[in-house]
């Protein structure tokens, strides 16, 4: 049996209480010899219960102050744990809301910016009424930077972003950012330059999308806060490091503001939040990408005299690759277009009409996959979320028929673009998958690439 520390003091007591009451009990065969030599045995026996009792209760105490204190933990690894496994269902009850509210607010975006970009590319439109689908398509992107600032904030917070590097050329990567930011610098006389610095047609290893991502969000925002004067990009290249500024002459931000700047859902002044719109979680995400990719990211600015933000990235040479051979742009394919939901499917085939392609179109994944083995497709979009039987299940089952069949390309199309769900649609066997509201251009884009990969494919085999 198990004792206590409580029961162990006592027992030492009632041990030691014995020894102190021995000398009122002498043995009989004490009688008689001297007092001292009696003495000195009760003083002996009683040294030895003292002994005896002082290091049986500090033993005792020992015992207890550790069953206590095993106790505690065993209490606070309880309360860690729970809060632990709250921390956990409230991390995967956010992105399962994200993910649906991403799903949600995709579908419908993809139908009005979609149809929007469609009818302004008729030339006969009256000017009035372009201008106002003009401020419906301008009003329709700037609602997806909010969902997709929004969504990449809560990646990165939760650590779900993996770079993907692929060898890139900068100064391609900075002229298509110039372009793109080209428009709105245009609209308000602002002067867009670019000056570069260093091997300009080294192939380096990046991921180009996170760096395209950074540096535009940055052009942006000089665009955005500039009302007159210039906005002028320097990329410096060396054998370490890639160095981008973006400099305008805008008002400027004083320094002990300038700290805050990347933080998230911070904006200098309110007015500038509901003047541009945003979610103010541009320059956290390009601090916490930058960061992801080993370099870092800073301000330089002065009231009245403009802003530099800049960031620097190390460099990993690319092997010496040649550049993709892109299909004829006239090729007139057909198209097999699978998705559940009426205005999506009348958005694909008015767009694949614009881009010369014919389709037909099928309401779920199990349709797709019958289409595929009487029909001659030489593409296919499929909806990721679909009754019956959804697109992954659906790649998959194409990828295990025939080989003709079964090399078809397949673009992936969802509201959804949470990591997860594009890294299922990758493993099913999808060659590139597009978020909705689809954008014609990156279509467009998509099936070129894969048609190429296919020639490719075929030629190697050749």
């Amino acid at each position: 049996m198990r004792l206590g520390g409580r029961t162990t003091a006592i027992s030492i007591l009632l041990i030691t209480l014995t020894g102190f009451i021995y000398p009122f009990v002498v043995p009989g065969d004490q009688v008689g010899k001297p007092a001292e030599s009696v003495n000195a045995a009760i003083f002996g026996f009683q040294s030895y219960i003292l002994f005896v009792f002082y290091n049986g209760l500090m033993t005792a105490l020992a015992v207890d102050q550790g069953a206590r204190i095993k106790r505690q933990m065993e209490t606070r690894n309880a309360i860690a744990r729970a809060a632990r496994l709250r921390a956990i269902k409230a991390s995967q009850a956010k992105t399962e809301f994200l993910a649906a509210m991403s799903h949600k607010l995709r579908t419908p975006l993809n139908g009005v910016m979609g149809f929007t970009q469609i009818l302004l590319q008729r030339k006969s439109l009256p000017s009035d009424m372009r201008r106002k689908l003009e401020l419906i398509e301008k009003s329709g992107d700037a609602l997806l930077v909010i969902v997709n600032d929004v969504l990449d904030y809560s990646r990165i917070e939760s650590g779900r972003v993996v770079l993907k590097p692929s060898p890139i050329q900068i100064s391609s990567l900075t002229d298509d950012a110039i372009e793109m930011t080209s428009g709105p610098a245009k609209t308000k006389g602002l002067k867009l330059s670019k000056t570069f610095e260093g091997e300009t047609f080294r192939t380096w290893n990046l991921d180009e999308a996170r760096v395209r991502q950074v540096l535009l969000n940055l052009l942006d925002n000089a665009v955005k806060f500039t009302d007159v004067g210039t906005v002028d990009l320097k990329v410096t290249i060396n054998q370490a490091f890639a160095r981008f500024e973006v400099t305008d002459t805008g008002v400027g931000i004083p320094q002990d503001r300038q700290d805050m700047l990347f933080e998230g859902f911070t904006q200098l002044d309110a007015s500038l939040t509901r003047a541009h719109g945003g979610a103010d979680l541009g320059l956290a995400i390009c601090k916490s990408l930058v960061g992801l990719m080993g370099g870092r990211i800073g301000v330089e600015s002065r009231p009245g005299h403009g802003t530099t933000f800049w960031f620097e990235i190390p460099l990993e040479a690319a092997e010496d690759q040649s550049a993709p051979q892109h299909a004829n742009g006239e090729r007139v394919a057909h198209i097999l277009v699978a998705d559940d939901h009426p205005v999506n499917r009348g958005l694909a085939v008015t767009i694949l009409g614009l881009l010369g392609c014919t389709c037909d179109f099928v309401e779920n994944g199990a349709e797709a996959v019958e289409a595929m083995k009487v029909g001659n497709y030489d593409a296919v979009l499929m909806d990721v979320h679909m009754p019956v039987m959804d697109g992954v299940a659906a790649t998959r089952a194409i990828r295990a028929m025939s080989e003709k069949v079964g090399r078809v390309p397949i673009i992936g199309l969802s509201a959804d673009v949470m990591p997860e769900s594009l890294e299922r649609c990758m493993s099913a066997g999808m060659d590139d998958h597009l978020g909705k509201p689809v954008n014609v251009v990156k279509l467009q884009t998509s099936l070129m690439r894969c048609f190429a990969n296919v020639q490719h494919g075929a030629e190697n085999a050749d």
